[in-house]
């Protein structure tokens, strides 16, 4: 039986990316986010490449418990199982603290941190008998030490919490064999960096982050469990 993985975030960069590796190793793909069309878009492009690939969507604002529930649901009424999860759902809003908007700072947590949590909370539910993997991503901007940027105190604690909540699941999941890595990725090629930051250039694009991520949820790293894995070229 094929394996199956749920992405959500799963319709741009490095979700989506993600699902097209994924798709091509014959895993049965859901891919999940709140624009339909960009999921109809993702569907019909990994389509395109193999007829073959196992696809589908669901739409899901991660913020929402009943959305993430379905998602799970669905996913599984379908697939009859649920082995890797990628949390790749997330927004970036640029604001200085000194302008801070509350709204907007909840609005970030809610996505990014929350839609992490209620994601991970029920893959820890229907994985908890036959064990799986967990990749949640966060960012080099929540490492220690590294470089910060103006306007992005809401991102960079969002990812911190990540950190966080990743070494603490790594611990729970043991015993009910689910590995609960992140992926801790500098500047990447997607649509959302330009937005935030059109200065910044690097030639890491979507793929290559997602090279990592099907790697971590593969056999190859089943020692690998508690980890913040860093991707920075510094280009």
């Amino acid at each position: 039986m094929n394996k199956t993985a749920i992405i959500t975030g799963g319709a741009t960069g490095i979700g989506f990316a993600t699902a097209k590796i994924l798709a091509a190793e014959k895993y049965n793909v859901v891919i999940a986010c709140r624009n339909i069309e960009n999921l109809k878009q993702a569907k019909k492009e990994i389509k395109e490449i193999d007829p073959n690939n196992s696809i589908e969507f669901q739409k899901c604002d991660v913020a929402k418990i009943n959305d993430i529930r379905n998602l799970f649901s669905f996913t599984f009424s379908k697939f009859k199982q649920i082995d890797s999860v990628i949390n790749a759902a997330a927004v970036l809003d640029k604001e200085l603290f000194i302008n801070l908007d509350i709204n907007n700072w909840q609005k970030l947590m809610d996505i990014n941190l929350k839609g992490t949590v209620l994601s991970c909370h029920e893959a820890f539910k229907f994985m908890k008998n036959k064990g799986g993997n967990i990749v949640n991503i966060s960012s080099y901007g929540a490492i220690l030490n590294t470089d910060k940027f103006p306007g992005l105190s809401s991102y960079i604690t969002s990812k911190f919490a990540i950190n966080g909540l990743t070494e603490a699941l790594a611990v729970e999941g043991k015993k009910y064999n689910i590995r609960v890595n992140a992926i801790a990725p500098g500047a990447v090629d997607t649509k959302m960096l330009k937005k935030a930051a059109p200065q910044l250039k690097t030639s890491t694009k979507p793929g290559d982050i997602a090279k990592t991520i099907c790697y971590i949820i593969s056999n190859n790293a089943k020692h690998i469990n508690g980890s913040i894995l860093t991707i920075n070229t510094n280009d």
